[in-house]
């Protein structure tokens, strides 16, 4: 069983719920909570550890800030303050870093900053015209999406509504699960592995094991 996005609880509202469950009702349920100077100085020591671009390796460890996580299963969602992953012969790939041995935070075409996956925004340029776009463009013209899926804001910006939102979201996951042929492999793979794919195939280009990188080229 699977619980909806929007019933999800918070990882810090059970940590206040454990502590103190009249200071979880003031700040989830009232909206009362007030700030002194203590809670005010330890949430300004706190934003440390949600540092996203926090990245250190150590030997066969690897350590991260502020890693976002949710379980649909659990019905959970929040940040973790620091993960730890050590390398291990019986563990997983850590996808587009250590599954392939590239840093997505050092691209090429986008330029590196504090927290910019530029690596990551790279591959995605190739893969944007056959896999957002043309999602994108295929929910309008289906009407799967519609004006009414959309709020807009004085700015003139137009954001999803959570309905919205679930839908594309939805056929998002139907997507990545349909198999095509990969130009350059010629092997049946799910379209939800492309980016990995091509990543990979970046890697052994890096490494000198290909002559040139072979760019996803799809009609």
């Amino acid at each position: 069983m699977a619980f909806e996005e929007e019933h999800w609880l918070q990882l810090s509202g059970l940590q206040h719920f454990a502590f103190c469950r009249r200071q979880w009702a003031l700040i989830h349920i009232e909206d009362q909570w007030a700030e002194n100077y203590r809670t005010v100085d330890g949430h300004l020591m706190h934003e440390r550890v949600h540092d996203q671009t926090f990245r250190e390796s150590r030997g066969n460890c690897l350590t991260v800030r502020g890693l976002a996580i949710h379980s649909a299963e659990l019905g959970i969602s929040g940040q973790c303050n620091a993960v730890e992953f050590h390398r291990d012969t019986n563990g997983v790939p850590l996808r587009g870093r250590e599954g392939v041995g590239l840093d997505s935070y050092v691209g090429f075409l986008h330029r590196d900053r504090p927290g910019r996956t530029s690596l990551a925004l790279d591959l995605m340029e190739e893969l944007r015209p056959c896999m957002a776009d043309r999602l994108v463009l295929t929910l309008i013209n289906n009407r799967q999406v519609k004006a009414a899926d959309f709020q807009y804001m004085e700015s003139g910006a137009a954001l999803l509504t959570d309905s919205g939102r679930k839908t594309f979201l939805k056929q998002w996951q139907e997507k990545k699960k349909e198999t095509l042929t990969h130009p350059y492999l010629g092997e049946k793979l799910p379209w939800g592995m492309i980016p990995y794919i091509q990543a990979l195939l970046l890697a052994r280009y890096l490494r000198g094991d290909l002559d040139a990188y072979p760019p996803f080229l799809w009609k």
